[in-house]
């Protein structure tokens, strides 16, 4: 009798775990297809290396002598010459592309949420339902009596050991479990 509860909610598991990995692995191939990169261009990187060098030069402005601060800010502050004067020789950044792009990574982290919870309720819902009743498990350590309540969802004795589960919380402990194993054979 335990084999006909155990067996079919390790089964459910594993091909729900299947079905994420090649949703996933979908999500990812069209992704990489319709998005487009933006390059780093090389004048964003020199800006990036120049505001660390005035970062460091700030920091450290208390070790040098005035003549060598002083030298260090006109390389960089002179009005014709110095670096951080506006020179207008760089395209503006597009801002609206940018903005599109912080989008569409908030909306692809929501539809993992929704392909995980898509996935994960109507499974739990069935072995709930049709496994309602049955343990199919013991946990091999001992647990409080506050642990009742997560682990024999359906189960209504007083006196029975919490270390027993039942068919809804040992899906959760497979689909948990089995999750580390699905990534080793599937990649």
């Amino acid at each position: 009798m335990l084999l006909w509860v155990f067996i079919p909610i390790i089964y459910v598991t594993m091909v729900i775990g299947l079905v994420r990995h090649y949703i996933g692995y979908y999500n990812q191939q069209t992704q990489a297809k319709k998005s487009i990169k933006t390059k780093t261009q090389f004048g964003e990187y020199k800006d990036g290396q120049i505001v660390a060098k005035c970062d460091k030069l700030i920091a450290r402005s208390s070790l040098l002598t005035r003549e060598a601060f002083d030298s260090r800010r006109g390389f960089l502050c002179k009005t014709e010459t110095g670096y951080l004067e506006k020179k207008g020789q760089r395209e503006p950044v597009d801002t609206a592309n940018n903005m599109m792009n912080m989008q569409s990574t908030m909306m692809d982290g929501m539809k993992g949420n929704f392909m995980m919870m898509g996935t994960s309720i109507p499974p739990m819902m069935w072995i709930n339902s049709f496994f309602s009743g049955f343990l199919p498990a013991k946990v091999p350590f001992s647990l409080t009596q506050k642990f009742r309540s997560m682990t024999q969802s359906g189960v209504n004795l007083e006196n029975l050991d919490v270390s027993y589960v039942s068919g809804a919380s040992f899906y959760f402990l497979i689909m948990f479990g089995l999750g580390k194993i699905n990534t080793l054979f599937l990649k």
